[in-house]
């Protein structure tokens, strides 16, 4: 995943859309919130010295790994997805799009 936010609670509930005051701390770097009556469990780490701002590492929805469309900037399931070997993951809609533009995608899997 690897974004950067703010180390204030606020940097995660904007860059995931979180349900507001369900962000809950649970160890180290280690978060669980709600989304649309699902429960998030986020880890993260130290992205600067000072501790202003962290790095989501990894993101799950019941249990269930969540990622980012490279295109769009849509946070799926990444079961949802397919990963491109240069633009990284990309959902159907995004991965259609392209091809319609006469661009050849070249998958990992």
């Amino acid at each position: 995943m690897n974004k950067i936010v703010t180390n204030d609670g606020k940097g995660l509930i904007n860059e995931l859309g979180l349900d507001a005051g369900t962000l809950k701390h649970k160890g180290n770097y280690w978060f669980t919130a709600q989304k649309d009556g699902n429960e998030i469990e986020i880890h993260t780490a130290p992205a600067d010295e000072e501790n202003e701002t962290i790095e989501i590492k990894s993101v799950t929805m019941n249990g269930e790994e969540l990622e980012y469309c490279e295109w769009c900037g849509e946070l799926m399931l990444a079961s949802e997805m397919r990963k491109e070997e240069q633009m990284g993951y990309l959902c159907e809609r995004c991965q259609m799009a392209i091809e319609s533009r006469g661009e050849e995608l070249n998958y990992e899997d």
